[in-house]
């Protein structure tokens, strides 16, 4: 894992730009992790935001794992079969996008909201990529109230893989906000630009909860 470009990714004038991000090489066994040792402010709800460019292209059964959770049983938010997939634990929620993202070159922006109090049951997890929301082809309903396991007490939340030996990255990430207690939509992350480009912006303003992090 190194430091990667600074040059990735810019706009004219006087937008905001991102510097520096996290190269992450599927061989070589690293990840970052943090285990969580007091309550969540609020367990039903959370949102991870991210900007990732793909290194290797397996358009298999490799797991690239993004986020992660262990316990007693794991959840992650990952890419497999070149498609954003969420495994959530519990009765082993899953949901899965319509759409493949497998372009090496681009970047592509990540932000899944999970708010478990939602009075509509297709709402409670949402996907969306550079401002849009996915349809999601694979999906499974989670009964209202249910906690989830990214900001858990007790649990060890990994960020580049699952463990010292699997399912890692490989390729970039920058921008990484994990927000505990509220479920928030892309424009708290990015805009639309003059051409309908979706950019990065300046985040401020956030309140990342008890057990939430940005890097």
């Amino acid at each position: 894992m190194a430091i990667g470009s600074p040059q990735w990714m810019y706009a004219s004038g006087e937008d905001f730009t991102i510097d520096q991000s996290l190269r992450f090489e599927y061989d070589r066994d690293t990840y970052l992790k943090k285990d969580w040792a007091t309550a969540p402010t609020d367990a039903d709800k959370f949102t991870f935001s991210v900007w990732v460019k793909r290194g290797a292209i397996d358009s298999g059964t490799t797991q690239y794992w993004l986020l992660g959770a262990k316990d007693t049983a794991e959840s992650n938010i990952k890419i497999k079969e070149d498609k954003i997939n969420i495994h959530l634990t519990g009765s082993n929620y899953d949901f899965i996008t319509d759409a493949v993202f497998r372009d090496p070159s681009a970047w592509y922006h990540i932000v899944v909201a999970y708010d478990s109090d939602d009075g509509t049951a297709t709402d409670r997890c949402k996907i969306y990529v550079n401002g849009v929301r996915q349809s999601l082809g694979t999906t499974t309903t989670i009964p209202s109230g249910t906690d989830n396991e990214f900001t858990k007490n007790g649990v060890t939340v990994t960020f580049g893989g699952h463990s010292d030996t699997d399912h890692h990255w490989d390729g970039y990430m920058a921008e990484a906000h994990l927000i505990d207690g509220t479920a928030l939509t892309p424009a708290s992350f990015g805009e639309t630009g003059d051409y309908g480009e979706w950019k990065p912006k300046e985040v401020s303003g956030l309140t990342y909860g008890t057990n939430g992090f940005y890097l």
